[in-house]
């Protein structure tokens, strides 16, 4: 799949969902709730950078505690905003995870077919 096509997907799930300015409803919420650190977790390098990128999109500060995996980031938020922008994550990651897997399901396609001249 090319990369434009991906990006498109990923730009039409953040304007199809109600976080178009995520800066400023953060903000709103902020007036609502007080902040809370969030743990978050994601299962796979890919889908991590991801959510690293997205929460910094929407203003977010990203950060580790000690010895904390890697897999694993905290931010602080309201819960009322985490709520909305988990789902979109989800949403994102999905997409993200597929194309992934089907380039290397490609490159392996491809490579299984090489014949290196080698025999068995």
């Amino acid at each position: 799949m090319d990369e434009g096509i991906v990006v498109q997907k990923l730009e039409e799930i953040w304007q199809t969902r109600p976080m178009r300015n995520p800066r400023e409803q953060l903000a709103t919420w902020r007036q609502q709730e007080p902040d809370i650190e969030h743990r978050l977790s994601a299962p796979t390098p890919i889908s991590q950078e991801l959510l690293v990128t997205l929460c910094r999109r929407c203003g977010l500060e990203v950060y580790r505690q000690p010895r904390q995996r890697l897999s694993t980031v905290c931010v602080k938020a309201p819960a009322g905003f985490m709520r909305e922008l988990w789902p979109l994550f989800q949403e994102m990651a999905t997409v993200v995870e597929d194309t992934a897997q089907q380039a290397m399901s490609r490159v392996i396609e491809r490579w299984s077919r090489h014949d290196d001249g080698a025999s068995t």
